[in-house]
């Protein structure tokens, strides 16, 4: 499985994505609330959402980072590119920007569709 071989990385893919989920449905949950859109508390819950989506991007950067060096390790010891060490960090190098992305891209769609929404109520409260 893909999951298994990205490495170490795939813990803090795995918290950014869970948080990305958390705080969605806590800003969800303070927008649904009567006069939730004019609380400063829900604008907080909002900007969490993208604030774990881009450490879910840079945690794929360090993924990409990791791999290259392990990949690069892995040949040397061998002699050769094609040690399966190598191919691992290879996997990893190349797998982890993907999922790390993949979760940004989750937040910011997320994160948009909050903030509209956010943003949409407190005009409604302001007419």
């Amino acid at each position: 499985m893909i999951w298994a071989r990205v490495g170490f990385v795939r813990w803090p893919l795995s918290l950014c994505l869970l948080m990305v989920i958390v705080f969605t449905l806590i800003a969800v949950a303070a927008l649904a609330k009567s006069g939730g859109a004019r609380k400063t508390r829900t604008k907080i819950w909002i900007d969490a959402v993208g604030v774990w989506g881009f450490l879910a991007f840079l945690s794929g950067l360090l993924g990409a980072s990791v791999g290259l060096i392990q990949a690069l390790q892995g040949a040397e010891r061998a002699g050769t590119m094609a040690s399966p060490e190598a191919a691992a960090g290879l996997v990893m190098a190349t797998v982890s920007p993907s999922l790390g992305t993949t979760v940004f891209g989750v937040a910011v769609f997320f994160w948009f569709l909050l903030q509209l929404r956010w943003r949409l109520a407190g005009a409604d409260a302001a007419d």
